[in-house]
């Protein structure tokens, strides 16, 4: 039996008789088509004798499937083609004109409950405060400083001063003493003015100021304008809210208190003069 060389894997095919020319077989280990050599099948027209090279076809390559193209959009129906379609249905001019026309109108809220004058009145005078207890201080500085030099020579000398030495110095410890008194006084009275205490300290502490650097005068302006004099007259616990409330009388509380203790007696004479059910 003839034999025939796969050419790419180097198996052997038998088969039954010779293979004519240009006749293929199919290699059943690698799958590959050949023919075989020609001094196998003695070509008739190989001038030199040489082994011709087979030709080996090769299984054709699947084509790459071809791409599938989207589904096409689906088509947005009008409202007048679909009568089922959801939609937006606009305001007539009629239907807003009326809106417009029913809209709330919202305008100031008037406040109920007064406010209070402290704050504002304390606002104003920082400043002129500010001044005085710079003044006041300064001079109690000054006051003491004064005292001081006065007394050195006295209590801090061996030599006993003269006459006139002493008068100086007992001048000096004198003004001294003043200066830290006008001082003080300026000072609470600035105090008594920026807390809204007493009006008529911080009225002296106004006048006290004038000297020696007019630092009250602002202080003796702003005294008698009409919203520091209403914080000095309101209470430290708030504006009174209403009028009814600041005329009412403290016995009033005591005949509301009466009343609703009358009251409670009737209800339990009323629950005492119900009959009540007998048991069977």
């Amino acid at each position: 039996m003839p034999t025939y060389t796969c050419p790419e894997c180097n198996v052997k095919l038998r088969t039954e008789g010779e293979a004519r020319p240009g006749q293929k077989f199919d290699c059943p280990k690698c799958e590959a088509v050949f023919t075989p050599r020609a001094e196998t099948i003695a070509f008739a027209d190989d001038d030199d004798n040489r082994p011709a090279k087979p030709t080996v076809k090769k299984p054709a390559k699947k084509a790459p499937p071809a791409p599938v193209a989207p589904p096409p959009p689906a088509r947005s129906l009008a409202r007048d083609e679909d009568p089922e379609t959801y939609g937006v249905t606009q305001e007539s001019e009629e239907e807003k004109r009326l809106a417009e026309k029913n809209k709330p109108v919202f305008g100031a809220i008037k406040d109920k409950f007064r406010k209070s004058a402290r704050g504002p009145a304390a606002a104003l005078l920082v400043t002129p405060c500010n001044l005085l207890l710079a003044q006041g201080g300064l001079l109690s500085i000054v006051g003491l400083s004064s005292v001081i030099i006065g007394m050195f020579p006295i209590s801090f000398t061996d030599v006993p001063p003269s006459d006139e030495e002493f008068a100086e110095c007992t001048f000096w410890i004198f003004f001294g003493i003043c200066a830290m008194v006008w001082g003080g006084i300026t000072c609470y009275g600035a105090v008594q003015m920026v807390g809204l205490g007493s009006y008529g300290w911080a009225v002296v502490g106004a006048t006290f100021g004038l000297f020696p650097l007019l630092a009250g005068v602002f202080g003796l302006i702003l005294l008698r304008d009409e919203r520091v004099l209403a914080g000095f007259i309101e209470p430290e616990t708030g504006p009174i809210q209403s009028e009814a409330d600041a005329e009412k009388k403290p016995n009033d509380d005591e005949e509301d208190e009466d009343e609703n203790e009358d009251e409670d007696d009737d209800e339990e004479d009323d629950t005492r003069r119900k009959p009540r059910k007998r048991s069977p």
